[in-house]
């Protein structure tokens, strides 16, 4: 198995892009202050104990997220519109992830135990 995140581009579910961890090996990330993999399993371990948030911070990154759960997409996008509203607010990375849980028309398929941080989750960006 290989861990990774499957994009649809569109509406033909045959068209997909797959991104995966030997794909982010090929990349240089250590500029990056922040990497986000908003969605399903992009934070759960493979059979290496390694994940996308985890091998972008082996690279360089100074932080990376990701989800160890299946994502419900409008959630997901509820979730990050208030997570950058967080973060531009002053708050840490971890604190945002968090606080971004909360205030939702409906509550969330997911908690703080979803979202995995690695890195340096007092990290600030504004």
């Amino acid at each position: 198995n290989i861990l990774g995140t499957w994009i649809e581009l569109d509406d033909n579910h045959n068209n997909p892009a797959v991104f995966s961890v030997s794909d982010l090996n090929q990349l240089s990330v250590s500029n990056m202050k922040l990497i986000i993999f908003i969605a399903c399993h992009t934070g759960a371990n493979n059979a290496n104990d390694n994940n996308l948030p985890k091998v972008s911070v082996d690279k360089g990154a100074e932080t990376a997220i990701g989800f160890n759960t299946d994502l419900n997409c409008a959630q997901a996008g509820m979730w990050t519109t208030k997570f950058f509203q967080h973060l531009e607010d002053g708050e840490n990375v971890y604190n945002a992830a968090y606080n971004s849980l909360f205030g939702h028309a409906e509550n969330l398929d997911f908690d703080i135990n979803n979202i995995t941080i690695c890195g340096n989750s007092a990290n600030t960006l504004f």
